[in-house]
């Protein structure tokens, strides 16, 4: 089948979640036998994504593929000439599947009056990308069911096809071994440091856990840019807190050296609806997680009972991961039931998904 695959970044870039799963779902497309025209080229190189986009418009008037699959970028569609493209293979009569991204202009509690223009200007170009959605999309995607629900409410988008299509994982566990622990757990947590993502609660919970004795490790990774911004957080702890910029297969020795993910992400209406990337990466290297309560997120853990979940602040993150590391008896149970999801969650799976859907289109 040939697929054209829309995307909205630069390939080889593994530093966020919004770039590592075009990349995932991409090579799960060519893992699967399929034919794949590739579109990439991050928005904001107005001049090389231009190209791109001509050069795609230009292969559409001869051909015509069998399905089409947009994920979608981090923030709106701002070039018109994007917009023209979906609006170009909508007329085509080629079925559309569109990942919907970013909802967040939809959930800001407060505007910052000092952006005011800029936010206004945003929210337009948003609004007119769900327009195009509305009128050209088959099935549109989103992170979680949860997402679908509340986004729904809303009665903005008019795509008659909602479907979840969660974050997956990238690799088949084969076995699980049943090995007792020789020294200091390590956790690791992999992502923003900013308010939102709960960082704080992170460093408060493991200062508290080591206050008198280390009793477990921290490997938190995170952007550069971010650990500057926030590194008055992190002096003095030495000790027991490691700081790693890695991305890609780097992180592939941190992984293997943790114990246990950590996602401290605090409670909002929009971080309830999300699935991290993150959460299926910790999955993929057979890792049980220790989570705050959010709704989606905080669920799935609980469910699929592949580790722990808290309220998102410090002296109740610091108990869960003390919990753990007192209850040896679980961690193998925890592991065979990672091994268990992470099996039947593959990228490759995603992939199917997205053809039956718009195969039904057709």
């Amino acid at each position: 089948m040939q697929i054209l695959y829309v995307t909205y970044i630069d390939f080889g870039d593994f530093s966020s979640g919004s770039s590592v799963r075009p990349q995932k779902i991409y090579q799960a497309f060519i893992d699967s036998g399929h034919d794949v025209i590739l579109l990439k080229c991050q928005q904001n190189k107005r001049k090389e994504r231009k190209k791109a986009v001509s050069d795609i418009l230009e292969f559409i008037k001869k051909n015509s593929p069998d399905i089409c699959y947009i994920e979608s970028p981090s923030g709106p569609i701002f070039n018109s000439i994007d917009l023209k493209l979906i609006r170009t293979i909508h007329k085509k009569g080629v079925p559309i599947g569109l990942f919907y991204r970013d909802a967040f202009w939809l959930f800001k509690e407060k505007k910052d009056k000092r952006q005011f223009l800029k936010e206004f200007i945003i929210d337009l170009l948003n609004i007119r990308e769900v327009l195009t959605i509305n009128k050209t999309v088959d099935v549109l995607y989103m992170p979680s069911q949860t997402m679908i629900d509340i986004i729904s409410k809303k009665k903005l988008f008019k795509v008659k096809v909602l479907k979840a299509l969660p974050p997956a994982s990238n690799r088949y566990i084969d076995v699980v071994e049943k090995n007792e622990k020789s020294g200091l757990y390590r956790g690791i947590y992999v992502g923003g440091l900013s308010h939102a993502y709960g960082s704080d609660i992170l460093i408060e919970a493991f200062s508290a856990l080591n206050k008198k004795n280390n009793v477990c490790k921290l490997t938190i990774v995170c952007r550069e840019e971010d650990y500057r911004k926030y590194k008055e957080r992190f002096t003095d702890r030495q000790d027991w807190l490691t700081i790693s910029h890695a991305s890609g297969s780097s992180l592939d020795e941190l992984y293997y050296n943790a114990d246990f993910g950590l996602i401290p992400t605090r409670r909002s209406e929009y971080s309830d609806m999300a699935i991290s990337v993150k959460l299926m990466e910790y999955i993929e290297y057979g890792l049980p997680v220790i989570c705050t309560d959010l709704t989606e997120m905080g669920r799935f853990v609980e469910e699929k009972n592949i580790g722990i979940t808290c309220h998102d602040n410090a002296p109740s993150f610091a108990e869960a991961v003390n919990y753990y590391i007192c209850h040896k008896d679980l961690h193998y149970q925890y592991k065979k039931n990672v091994k268990d999801i992470n099996n039947k969650n593959l990228w490759i799976n995603r992939v199917e998904k997205i053809v039956r859907d718009l195969n039904d289109c057709i």
